[in-house]
């Protein structure tokens, strides 16, 4: 049970930096050699490979939004991996290649995937439906 309430900390910490655009925040429980990924309808959009080119998509990313924010739903626990169910929702900055305009919000529901090591979260994998 410890582990859980380590993870859930570490997570909610996480989460709680991205909605404030803190990226030194966030990468503060994450391992150096941090993979992440973000899948839509079953394709990878985006992926990093270690904290450097993870937090330079992080920073990046920060200016296409006026306001963000991911609501943690359940929390399943399996292992040294946790699955989170997300509600997201965001007002955009600026225009994206997708054809959102700045000033429309986006809502959408997924889960974020985080696997720890060595109490580090080496892997986050967002997947939205």
């Amino acid at each position: 049970m410890g582990d859980h309430k380590r993870y859930r900390s570490k997570i909610e910490n996480y989460i709680l930096a991205y909605n404030n655009f803190n990226v030194d925040e966030m990468l503060r429980d994450v391992h150096e050699d941090l993979t992440f990924q973000n899948v839509t309808n079953g394709e990878i959009t985006l992926r990093t490979q270690g904290i450097e080119e993870f937090k330079n998509q992080a920073e990046m990313t920060k200016a296409l939004f006026q306001e963000r924010e991911q609501k943690i739903g359940v929390m399943r626990f399996h292992g040294d991996v946790v699955e989170v169910e997300i509600d997201y929702t965001a007002l955009l900055a600026k225009d994206l290649s997708s054809g959102l305009k700045a000033g429309e919000i986006i809502h959408l529901k997924g889960k974020s995937v985080f696997v720890f090591k060595d109490d580090k979260i080496l892997s986050i994998t967002d997947l939205s439906f």
